[in-house]
């Protein structure tokens, strides 16, 4: 009873409000995951998967973990921003430097929302009731081309992309329990917008903010109500 409860309850983390329920697809026919995870549907991000015997009501304190980030081959070069403008390039590496900032604000941003949790304290121990957070980017794409040698004006509708996966993960048998995916794009307005390195980064921060923040809201939304379910007994 307490794992039926359990599924109707939570969904997944990455739920946000829709007119359908979300349903665990325990079927014959369900197209389950890699490890053997059970589909969710009518949930509001691209994919999400949980276990069928899914019960999160043992964990109190959540460990935040980061698996890295992987970047989408690029053929543009690292030239001047006229000449690959010119060149009708509309995809461009990122350099170390950028890198590692792309990296502190994601991890900035997870790690201020994980502290404002009502129901789960945040740790770095590993124990029976600690559930681990891990949080990767994948097939990460700049649309900015690189600085130029001088003044060009340059319009993008978007300064890039990624695809964010999020797991849920016991921290003793390290088996995963949900994990959902969702790509974003950044600036993605529909009218070109002017392009500079204060701007471009701004909107990165919002789309890691975002991100944050719906884990956040999800995580504690999941725990205050299997509480409500398991008092009512």
């Amino acid at each position: 009873m307490k794992v039926v409860r359990c599924l109707g309850f939570i969904g997944t983390i990455w739920l946000v409000g829709c007119a359908a329920q979300p349903v665990l697809d325990t079927s014959a026919s369900a197209q389950r995951s890699f490890d053997g995870l059970y589909p969710f549907t009518h949930t509001g991000v691209d994919q999400a998967w949980a276990r069928a015997d899914l019960d999160l009501s043992g964990y109190k304190r959540v460990k935040l973990e980061s698996a890295g980030i992987e970047y989408r081959p690029t053929t543009a070069a690292a030239n001047s921003r006229l000449a690959l403008t010119r060149a009708g390039e509309t995809e461009f590496p990122l350099n170390e430097k950028q890198r590692q900032r792309l990296a502190e604000i994601f991890a900035e941003a997870f790690e201020a929302e994980m502290q404002n949790l009502k129901t789960l304290k945040v740790t770095e121990q590993e124990a029976s009731d600690v559930l681990i957070v891990r949080g990767r980017l994948l097939d990460v794409v700049s649309k900015v081309p690189p600085e130029p040698l001088g003044r060009v004006d340059v319009y993008l509708e978007s300064v890039g992309e990624a695809t964010l996966v999020i797991e849920m993960i016991d921290a003793q048998s390290k088996s995963v329990l949900v994990r959902a995916t969702d790509r974003r794009e950044a600036e993605n307005r529909g009218v070109p917008m002017p392009s500079n390195s204060v701007t471009n980064w701004m909107e990165v921060k919002r789309v890691a903010q975002s991100w944050a923040r719906l884990l956040r809201i999800r995580l504690d939304s999941m725990m205050e109500t299997m509480t409500l379910a398991e008092d009512a007994i």
